[in-house]
């Protein structure tokens, strides 16, 4: 046998392996989805390892443990709009070995806003699973919220902005020593002057 004809026999041999991978990883995505939608906590954390690192968009919504896991679940439910729906768009599966599986996932979460504007957000994951007994667990859990790249801009030019402001808030006649004093707009630095009086009880304290 010449070595192509090898290599056409090994790569027809892990073809079933990898759409096995595949379908693992889906059917645990596609269980993630009903019990989300469902509003069903406890399917939820039945998809979760025990010690499994959980990580999601919100700042502090971290867990490594089943108690911190459930809690998270519970304050995301809670938090959830009535209509939210999520819906797995995408999906790559890896097999890492040991029976765990890497994946890359990209999600919408469709929801009505506080002004009954229907909105789309998209979610992308970054997830480790372990099938164990036949049944798919999350190791890893992270997730996050894609911006749009103007809003992101924006985000950065505003964060200069207000530190430059805090900075220039000290005393008046800075803003007429420094010179990127007076970029900041006048809004953010009267709103940081009154930041600087609240903290001026604490000596030396330095606000950003």
């Amino acid at each position: 046998m010449n070595r192509w004809g090898f290599l056409s026999i090994l790569c027809l041999a892990a073809a079933p392996a990898l759409a096995a991978t595949a379908d693992d990883a889906t059917a645990h995505s596609k269980a993630f989805e009903r019990a989300v939608n469902a509003r069903d906590g406890g399917a939820i954390l039945a998809l979760y390892s025990p010690d499994a690192r959980v990580v999601w968009p919100g700042q502090g919504e971290e867990a490594h443990d089943r108690a911190g896991i459930e809690k998270l679940i519970s304050n995301f439910l809670k938090n959830l709009p009535k209509d939210a729906k999520i819906t797995l768009k995408s999906q790559t599966a890896i097999p890492v070995g040991g029976g765990y599986i890497a994946t890359v996932g990209h999600w919408d979460e469709s929801f009505t806003d506080a002004d009954g504007k229907k909105q789309t957000a998209d979610i992308r994951t970054t997830e480790v699973i372990k099938k164990e007994r036949g049944k798919t667990l999350h190791v890893i859990d992270h997730a996050s919220i894609g911006l749009a790249m103007r809003s992101v801009t924006q985000f950065r030019k505003d964060a200069f902005h207000a530190r430059v402001a805090r900075n220039c808030a000290t005393a008046s006649d800075r803003v007429a020593r420094v010179p990127s004093c007076s970029s900041a707009r006048p809004d953010l630095r009267k709103r940081a002057a009154g930041t600087r009086i609240a903290h001026s009880a604490v000596p030396d304290r330095e606000v950003g």
